[in-house]
């Protein structure tokens, strides 16, 4: 997933939470990414 200021976020998509935000379950554990927080977002 691409993040503003060019980071990225590697992972799986396993979850929506209650706020709406895509849960990620990548190789450091959970991260939260909220709508104006995705730049792009591709499947593998």
């Amino acid at each position: 997933m691409h993040l503003p200021g060019g980071d990225e976020a590697i992972g799986t998509a396993i979850d929506i939470d209650a706020s709406g935000a895509l849960v990620i379950e990548g190789r450091e554990g959970r991260s939260v990414h909220h709508a104006g927080d995705v730049v792009h977002l591709r499947p593998r």
